[in-house]
């Protein structure tokens, strides 16, 4: 992706090598999640496969962060706009949460819609301007609309639903 615009870090010398984001003007969630949601598919010969293979990442994830529990929409939201960091630990949750939302959206909108994602981010300032050219949505809009289906597949890779 050599034209989307990289992250614009700096150091806080308030905070001695501690790293601060400007702003976040691709997010983690979305080249992270694409990694795991075309990494996870594309080569699949049964659905079933995909599937498994998602629900293997995500209790990976949640090993990982056995604090983090998303019992509710909002709960998702609030994860999902934090893995858009790629500062820390906040990124890690988005290869997860970031490929079942964009699986989501591709869903809904079909395959041409992720080309469109990142035709926008290398032609927009922030992530929310970039989601908003591609699909219409705001980014909150969006987050929105997936976390249904996110919480329901977070859950189900635990059988905790």
């Amino acid at each position: 992706t050599p034209t989307v615009p990289k992250q614009n870090f700096y150091s806080d010398p308030a905070k001695p090598g501690e790293l601060l984001e400007r702003d976040i003007r691709i997010g983690c969630n979305f080249l992270e999640g694409s990694a795991v949601l075309f990494g996870t598919s594309i080569l699949v010969d049964f659905p079933e496969w995909y599937s498994d293979g998602m629900d293997v990442i995500t209790r990976r994830v949640q090993r990982q962060h056995p604090e983090l529990k998303l019992n509710s929409v909002e709960e998702v939201i609030a994860e999902l706009k934090k893995s858009e960091s790629w500062l820390g630990s906040n990124c890690s949750t988005g290869y997860t949460l970031g490929a079942l939302a964009y699986e989501w959206l591709i869903a809904e909108k079909g395959l041409g819609i992720y080309d469109s994602l990142l035709r926008a981010y290398a032609n927009s300032k922030d992530i929310d301007s970039a989601i908003r050219r591609a699909t219409g949505l705001s980014r909150d809009d969006f987050y929105r609309s997936a976390a249904p289906y996110v919480l329901r597949a977070w859950k189900n890779a635990n059988n905790d639903s």
